[in-house]
């Protein structure tokens, strides 16, 4: 399983930064809190696309599409984190 963790410096991820954990079969990211966390798991048959949106300065923002969801969007990676995460997912997509 591959692990990718959002760095602390990047909006909104100070105490708890986002992980992205890349299974055999599926996807979990999962977003910490203080009482809890948020997690959602996406099958890749599932997933239709994925977006990396990288700026010229600053951290990257992923945006998950899947059947019968919202897209998912997950910020604060760096740009070779970010495009390593969909290189993995579409590879797992097929």
């Amino acid at each position: 399983m591959d692990i990718f963790i959002a760095s602390r410096l990047s909006n909104g991820n100070g105490l708890f930064p986002v992980e992205i954990h890349l299974g055999d079969f599926s996807l979990r990211i999962l977003k910490p809190g203080l009482v809890g966390a948020k997690e959602k798991t996406l099958k890749y048959d599932k997933i239709t696309s994925i977006e990396v949106i990288s700026p010229f300065i600053g951290f990257s923002k992923l945006i998950f599409s899947a059947y019968g969801l919202d897209n998912l969007i997950v910020e604060g990676f760096e740009r070779n984190d970010a495009e390593e995460i969909r290189r993995i997912v579409e590879i797992r997509m097929r």
